[in-house]
């Protein structure tokens, strides 16, 4: 009897080794004209692969509660447009991702302390406060502030995101940009950015819209772009639809999602590159959309302690 037990053990352990494992991956589907997140998608409707191997998804949940963290540029390079970042912020605190705990952080030449995670409107309002009444100015620590803005998720949950506000300066950070490209992509964190145009062609002010848009689109975060802000900003009908779309932008992008249930190949032993494709057959609501996604997928911890 004993002999028969441990057969069966044994069995049990070989058949779950052999199995896929399931990981939880946030991932967005917006249409690209309005930027608005396309409701109800189904799981069916989401193929994935690796390679030549196909990777199932089996479940598609909307992201709820999403924690956010709000990084703003206060270097030398933003005094000329300070009314418009003050708007900027005040539009994103006063209408938030419904149930999304959001922290707050400077920087220039370094990052200064982020708040900690809050949903009160009145301790949020603080954000505008500090703005209101800082000095802009110095140099941009880009890369240094998203690297110490990491470290404020500590566990970082699916669905987390930074957004940055900032005309993409980069000039005075430590850490490079290889290795925080590494640190965002282990720790699963999407990363979003509204970016101010200045026509610049510094090469410090190329590079660092640059190095952003690759850490979104390896993160399944996304960029948007704004026009000359001041210009835009005094136009009352440009103004509008600024709002709006700056708005959808943060409801519909930063703040909402899908969570994945990916089921992760077993003899997948480190992180690596995917494709998460949209079906878009016989639904219109799809013709423009998009999928956001991170594009590397990690083993699942578990099953490679097993499989080893």
């Amino acid at each position: 009897m004993k002999r028969l037990l441990w057969i069966a053990v044994l069995m049990c352990a070989q058949w779950a080794v052999g199995q896929d494992c399931a990981k939880t991956v946030p991932a967005n589907v917006l249409d690209m004209v309005d930027h608005h997140t396309i409701p109800a998608i189904e799981a069916d409707r989401l193929h994935g692969s690796m390679g030549n191997s196909p990777v199932v998804i089996s479940k598609v949940e909307r992201i709820k509660g999403n924690r956010i963290l709000l990084l703003i540029d206060v270097s030398g390079s933003q005094e000329p447009d300070r009314v418009f970042l003050q708007s900027l912020v005040e539009l994103l605190l006063e209408k938030t991702p419904p149930g999304s705990p959001i922290a707050y952080g400077f920087f220039s030449d370094h990052p200064l302390p982020a708040s900690g995670f809050t949903t009160d409107p009145k301790e949020l309002s603080a954000a505008a406060g500090g703005l209101r009444s800082m000095k802009l100015y110095g140099s941009t620590a880009l890369f240094d502030a998203l690297h110490e803005g990491l470290k404020l998720f500590q566990t970082p949950l699916p669905g987390d995101s930074i957004l940055v506000l900032s005309d993409g300066g980069e000039n005075h950070s430590n850490i490079t940009e290889g290795n925080l490209s590494k640190e965002l992509k282990a720790s699963g964190v999407r990363v979003f950015a509204i970016l101010q145009a200045n026509g610049s062609m510094v090469p410090e002010d190329v590079a660092g819209p640059l190095a952003l848009n690759g850490f979104a689109a390896q993160t399944g975060g996304a960029i948007y772009t704004l026009p000359f802000s001041r210009a835009v900003w005094s136009d009352k009908k440009s103004r509008a639809e600024l709002v709006d779309t700056v708005r959808t932008f943060w409801l519909d992008g930063v703040g909402s999602g899908y969570l994945l249930t990916v089921e992760v190949p077993v003899d997948l032993k480190k992180n690596a590159r995917w494709k998460l494709q949209l079906d878009r057959a016989s639904d219109k609501r799809l013709k423009n959309a998009t999928v956001l996604y991170p594009r590397q997928l990690a083993p699942c911890a578990i099953t490679s302690a097993a499989a080893r």
